[in-house]
């Protein structure tokens, strides 16, 4: 009985010494991401533009793409529309 009552303040208190030294050195994704966005000027920019599609050949395939969905369209005002949230999606 004493050796289980040992045996259990020792995990016990192992557990609480690796509890506290993890979460004080935890990282967010957030500061991981900062981290390895600041490296140099053109990860930062990279980083910045990481969503958007900066090849001018993929802009006009897209253009002509959502030119063809706004020909579609019923109306001229329904085109515009339609044309708008195409160029916004395919960024």
């Amino acid at each position: 009985m004493r050796k289980l009552l040992i045996i259990s303040i020792s995990t016990l208190f192992l557990t609480l010494i690796f509890s506290f030294n993890s979460s004080s050195e935890a990282k967010t994704v957030q500061e991981i991401i900062e981290e390895k966005c600041n490296k140099s000027i053109f990860t930062k920019i990279k980083c910045k533009t990481d969503e958007y599609n900066l090849s001018p050949t993929d802009y006009f395939k897209k253009r002509k793409r959502c030119s063809r969905y706004r020909d579609q369209a019923d109306t001229v005002y329904k085109g515009k529309q339609i044309y708008k949230r195409c160029m916004e999606q395919y960024r």
